[in-house]
């Protein structure tokens, strides 16, 4: 087993990039492995997956991010390529229609189906990555594809170049993709462990309960609208800062609860002033309670440090058992990249510097982000987040 991660500071030349990245790499021992390319979207990344699945024995998936998320922000790094390679693991990619929010079921069955065509069993864990553009929001398809896999865990999410761009792309198998989800599957000699974290400043212990919503689109809290409760809160909601200046999430007491203590957030995408409502980033149900917050630098490395002690105490029970490590994957929110800008990435920082020894470090900024999570009850269930950071090492 072993994980291989190369990098380059090359944004010019696609065929520098590749050559960069393929350095040394041993490509007889490598054919059955599959690899993530993280490219900055001022690079040539549509030319450079195309090279790179014609040259390399194996499958490459990945996308475009706004920043490397392990690299210091006076890090020249364009792209890294992080190499899986394991005896006894099979991985399979497939690739969705061009998504439509009214067709969620409809595609999300299909891709399911094909992933366990192509699988030939039942995956361990399954990888979905896609674009962050408003047809892309993960709360059109993430349920559907977690009710179609019932019990198998999910980590991954949306992978993002700024917040409501509008632009992005996922790369698999050579080609680049704008409006489609890409899911890995895997399986065999693998026993993945997760944990997720996010911690806010809550700005209120008032909790209203959510009492009209049209999907992600809050309109009443109690007997208010939203804009009422934001001036309960003492925020016009008329004021810029209020999207700019305080990016503001809702803590959700919602249908599960993690024993883990790990909150439910659903981040604030924008106001709507027509209706005076809310636009969340993603469902949060009739009949939950919510209390306003934002991120603060403090609140990042904390939820990090969190995240990463319960990931590496499953680790080492696992370990424990007989279960081998090579690879850290995780996704964390690029509010939490909005939050540190400026102070040369404190959580790639900590992340680089804490790592599990004998683990390679891979992952990207999103904008949804997705890891199974255990309720009181001790049963598992798949969530997406918003202002965290998922990990899942494999």
């Amino acid at each position: 087993m072993s994980t291989m991660y190369r990098s380059t500071d090359n944004f010019d030349s696609a065929e520098e990039m590749a050559r960069d990245l393929m350095r040394d790499l041993p490509l007889q021992e490598l054919e059955g492995a599959f690899a993530f390319l993280i490219c900055l979207p001022e690079t040539p990344y549509e030319e450079l997956a195309g090279i790179l699945g014609r040259k390399l024995p194996f499958s490459v998936v990945g996308g475009t991010t706004i920043a490397i998320p392990s690299a210091a922000e006076d890090d020249d790094i364009s792209a890294t390529l992080t190499v899986f390679s394991k005896q006894g693991v099979k991985h399979t990619i497939s690739v969705s229609e061009p998504l439509k929010p009214e067709e969620s079921r409809r595609q999300m069955t299909l891709l399911y189906e094909d992933c366990l065509t192509r699988h030939g069993e039942t995956p361990k864990l399954l990888i979905p990555i896609m674009p962050t553009i408003p047809s892309m929001m993960q709360g059109y398809y993430m349920p559907d594809l977690f009710e179609l896999a019932k019990d198998t865990p999910f980590t991954g999410g949306n992978i993002s170049e700024a917040i409501n761009s509008g632009d992005g792309a996922v790369l698999a198998e050579g080609q680049a993709y704008k409006d489609r989800m890409v899911l890995v599957a895997i399986s065999g000699d693998i026993q993945p462990v997760f944990s997720a974290g996010c911690d806010l400043t809550v700005l209120t212990d008032y909790a209203p309960v959510v009492t009209e919503i049209d999907f992600n689109v809050i309109k009443k809290v109690d007997d208010l609208s939203f804009f009422d409760f934001l001036r309960r809160l003492n925020f016009d909601p008329y004021d810029p800062k209020i999207l700019s200046g305080y990016p503001l999430c809702a803590l959700v007491q919602g249908p599960h609860q993690s024993d883990d203590g790990v909150a439910e957030v659903r981040a604030v995408l924008g106001l709507d002033f027509e209706t005076k409502s809310a636009i969340f980033s993603s469902i949060i149900p009739v009949g939950a309670k919510i209390r306003l917050g934002y991120l603060t630098v403090d609140d990042v490395q904390t939820s990090t440090q969190k995240c990463m002690k319960r990931l590496v105490e499953k680790l080492k029970a696992s370990q424990a058992l007989g279960h081998t490590y090579s690879l850290l994957f995780y996704v964390t929110c690029m509010g939490r990249y909005y939050t540190q800008i400026n102070r040369n990435n404190p959580e790639g920082h900590y992340l680089t510097e804490n790592l599990p020894e004998g683990l390679s470090l891979c992952g990207y900024y999103g904008h949804g982000e997705v890891s199974p999570m255990r309720d009181l009850n001790g049963q598992a269930f798949n969530r997406t987040h918003a202002d965290s950071i998922v990990m899942c090492a494999f």
